[in-house]
Order: C-alpha cells, then structure tokens, then sequence
C-alpha cells in the first residue's frame, strides 16, 4: 500500500539544494509526492516519532518536535510492509540537517542515516522477488547516507551534475567522461543469484563515481560492495 508524505510541504530537490552542510540531498528521482495527508495525521506522526526517538536519540527526537522548522516526509516504499520509513530534514538557523528513520506500527524506531544494519532489521522478513529487487537497493543507498560527503544516486550520465562554469581542460574531461559513461550508467536490472539478486547502482559521491554492487538477499536484507569507478569528476563537491 502507498503511503503518503507525512506534511503538508512536500520537499522537492530544488528546496533541498543547500549548500555543503547537508551533502547527498538530492532524492530518489523517480519518487512523485502523493497527496499530503491532514494535518491532524501529520501530528500524530510527528508525535509518535519523537516519543519513539527519545531513548534512541534525543537530538533527533528534537529536532523532529520542532514542527516550525523540520519536515518529515515519508519515502515510498511499496514493497514494505509494518514500517515507515521517514526523510527528517530539519532546516536549522545556520545549516540544514537531514536524517533517516524508520517507525514501525508498534512504535518501534530504527536510525537509517549511515547505519545499514538498521535498514536491514527494518527489512528482514519482506520477500522481496525480481520485481522489486531494483527498488529494494535504491531505497537501501538512498537513506543509509551519512552525509560525510554529498551524495546522490545517478541512473543516466545526464543525471550527473557537472561544474556549471568549468575551465577548458574540466570541459574536455566531462566531454570524454560523458561519453566513456554513457553506457555504463543505466537504471539498475536485478540478476537472480541463487537465492538473492544482484542490482548494480551508482553514486556520485563527494567528486568521485562510485559503483555499487548489492546483493538483495532472500530475506529482504541487503549488502553493498562499493568501488571508485571514476575519481576527480569536474562536478562540485557540494550544493
């Protein structure tokens, strides 16, 4: 069942393009907002969450209880069932701060944000088959950032944001990159692996190309195999 985003302000890419204090804050490209439930829902939500967060992390529990200046929007996730999984993004007086979490319908919270171990408790138990294979791994590198760098996944070459006033040797180079690459950045196709599938997805992440190796395991959970396919990409290091 598709679930709705949690407020009324639905967060799109161009209102989280700050500057370097939250990289990696580009969302799935693929994930169109539904209908903004009332806000009588939004605030039990926020409710529950911040309660949940309090012995786990008070800080985030904080943050999530400032309704004024943190929005929580939740990312689809079809395929899952008895959890929720919840993009905080909290836009602070001097930087922006965003985190991952997961509620459960018993209130059960997971921290995402640079944690796969809490995704993949999140997850074990859910099945997942061919079809959803691909959307099981997006989601996996999508909330499981930590932010060190800005990050954000790619599934085109034209999906990478290059300098926007490079010199002619940075030109040169995104010209024989863009096309080296062209053919090697697609959208992800799950390989059956005995009882698992392999997904293969890239990043681009600080000014590298990063080549991720997933492996989708029977039972829902996910390990990622990460390799530098590209250093030094004349792309910023940050928005």
């Amino acid at each position: 069942m598709r679930r709705t985003p949690l407020i009324a302000t639905i967060v799109t890419i161009a209102a989280l393009a700050f500057g370097g204090c939250v990289p990696g804050v580009t969302p799935p490209p693929a994930d169109p907002p539904s209908s903004p439930p009332s806000s009588g829902q939004e605030g039990d939500m926020r409710t529950r969450l911040a309660r949940a967060l309090q012995p786990v992390s008070p800080d985030t529990a904080t943050l999530v209880e400032d309704a004024a200046r943190t929005t929580l929007t939740e990312v689809p996730a079809e395929w899952l069932d008895g959890w929720i999984l919840i993009d905080v993004l909290h836009y602070g007086a001097h930087h922006p701060r965003r985190v991952y979490v997961a509620l459960s319908d018993t209130d059960e919270v997971q921290l995402l944000t640079g944690r796969p171990d809490g995704f993949n408790a999140v997850v074990r138990g859910t099945e997942p088959s061919q079809d959803t294979a691909a959307d099981v791994a997006r989601t996996f590198l999508d909330t499981t950032r930590d932010f060190r760098k800005w990050s954000y996944r790619v599934e085109r070459v034209e999906d990478v944001t290059w300098l926007p006033k490079p010199t002619a040797e940075q030109s040169r180079a995104r010209d024989a990159l863009i096309k080296k690459l062209r053919s090697k950045i697609t959208a992800p196709r799950p390989v059956a692996d005995g009882d698992a599938w392999s997904v293969t997805l890239w990043t681009v992440t600080g000014t590298s190309l990063v080549q991720h190796e997933l492996t989708v395991r029977a039972d829902g959970t996910v390990e990622d195999t990460a390799v530098v396919a590209e250093p030094d990409l004349p792309v910023p290091d940050s928005m």
